[in-house]
């Protein structure tokens, strides 16, 4: 590492942003930084990438550094995106409640056989694009009568979008008293990969967190030029305004 990712390793400010482009090594600092924090005192680590096959890199990575570093300290380790980590949670809740959270994540092609489904049900009249935006709870440009309709289906089948998950979690955050109380619990670390790419909702939860958990450490990593997901919403100016 450099010197100004060793400054941000040993930081201790709550929140911690490195921009770190290709070859630096952000991968070494991001490990680096848990490390440090597991050192420091017992956490309950919450560690974000943007896709599934990054998010198992990471916990290689780290796995490997903490055999490596011989620390042996009182720790929990998440290690996923934000749609699993909010899933677990909301489910992890309403199970130390004892409700009932049986609902199925639906990926895209069973998106695309329900949506079909249900323009069948209408006779082909409703534009498959309006369907498929109801079931991603994507509100634009579709009739409030068809985003009813579908949202009934959704939760007479108990199947939700990834898109629901990031909804519910940040609708339970802001009316949800119990949850807000035990989440605050569950977490001291989040540790965020391809900062850049994450979408305003993202870093709302996130803020909404920080609100919630005294204490809470954020450390983000981020390369503005490689803002690969625009096209899903992520952009380096959510992180700007987050920042």
């Amino acid at each position: 590492m450099n010197e100004e990712q060793r400054d941000a390793v040993l930081c201790n400010a709550d929140i911690v942003y490195v921009d770190a482009g290709p070859g630096t090594g952000k991968t070494h600092m991001l490990t680096s930084k848990l490390i440090e924090y597991i050192r420091t005192a017992p956490q309950k680590i919450v560690a974000l990438s943007y896709t599934n096959t990054a998010a198992r890199q990471l916990g290689v990575r780290f796995n490997k550094k903490l055999a490596q570093s011989g620390i042996s300290g009182d720790f929990t380790f998440f290690n996923g995106t934000i749609h699993s980590f909010c899933f677990r949670m909301l489910k992890a809740y309403n199970k130390a409640v004892s409700q009932l959270f049986d609902y199925v994540i639906l990926d895209d092609e069973e998106i695309q056989e329900l949506a079909e489904d249900i323009r069948d049900s209408h006779d082909g009249e409703i534009p498959l694009s309006q369907i498929l935006s109801s079931l991603r709870s994507d509100k634009r440009d579709v009739p409030e009568e068809l985003f009813s309709e579908v949202s009934r289906i959704k939760e007479a089948y108990k199947v939700i979008s990834m898109q629901d998950i990031l909804a519910n979690f940040a609708k339970a955050l802001d009316t949800d008293a119990g949850f807000r109380s035990w989440l605050s619990k569950q977490v001291t670390v989040v540790a965020i990969d391809e900062a850049q790419d994450l979408t305003e909702l993202y870093y709302s939860i996130i803020d909404r967190m920080i609100t919630i958990i005294p204490g809470l450490r954020v450390f983000l990593v981020g390369d503005p030029r490689q803002n690969i997901f625009e096209f899903n919403g992520g952009s380096y100016r959510n992180l700007e305004e987050f920042l």
